[in-house]
């Protein structure tokens, strides 16, 4: 069997990693990697269809029964990562709904699925509102128009958020919050606030740590 030598060659399970990691520590919605997860899943299906005809192979060597082990074992460490990184995702998006729904750019980042998700969340929280609280208030109260004057009420990712940052590559003249221009050398760590790297990250350039 070839699987250590197609492990050492992959680069889908890295990668995966990589965008997992991003996505739980950046405290905006990061875009959608659907082609990756599509892939990781085809290659899931391939190993675990794999091991079966394996299992049932009466002349598998005691090797073999060690590797087919291993790739269990893998196949399930991959579906955690799966499953985490669309869980950080759903609890983004239920969070920010509102939000989402009022930015054109926070809306390209998800996929169709996602940003139906979305709407359906927002409009139940809405309707759940409308019951339970907003129905006994006078009707100035019930909703943010364009002429509200109080504080928004939409939960906002806090892009002022302080994150470590790995640089992938030299990254020239990354603005500072007071305008001051930096440059983050390769292979450093950085303490810097989201919103002076998002651009950064979102380019691939750097990746949280």
């Amino acid at each position: 069997m070839d699987w250590e030598e197609e492990e050492r060659q992959d680069t889908l399970v890295p990668e995966l990693i990589r965008h997992w990691t991003n996505e739980r520590l950046a405290p905006d919605i990061l875009d959608q990697r659907g082609e990756l997860l599509q892939k990781v899943l085809d290659r899931i299906r391939e190993q675990a269809d794999l091991v079966q005809q394996l299992r049932a192979d009466p002349d598998i060597s005691e090797d073999e029964h060690f590797q087919i082990i291993l790739v269990q074992t893998e196949v399930e460490r991959i579906r955690f990562i799966v499953r985490s990184y669309i869980r950080s995702r759903i609890h983004k998006i239920e969070k920010y709904a509102h939000y989402i729904l009022e930015d054109q750019d926070m809306q390209r980042r998800l996929s169709a699925m996602e940003l139906n998700h979305a709407q359906s969340y927002a409009a139940l929280i809405d309707r759940q509102l409308d019951v339970s609280v907003l129905n006994a208030m006078p009707g100035w109260i019930r909703r943010e128009g364009p002429n509200w004057q109080g504080p928004s009420t939409i939960s906002r990712p806090n892009k002022d958020t302080s994150i470590f940052v790995h640089a992938l590559q030299d990254c020239a003249h990354v603005l500072l919050p007071d305008g001051r221009p930096v440059d983050i050398k390769k292979g450093s760590i950085n303490l810097l606030r989201y919103s002076t790297i998002e651009n950064n990250l979102r380019r691939g350039e750097v990746e949280l740590v």
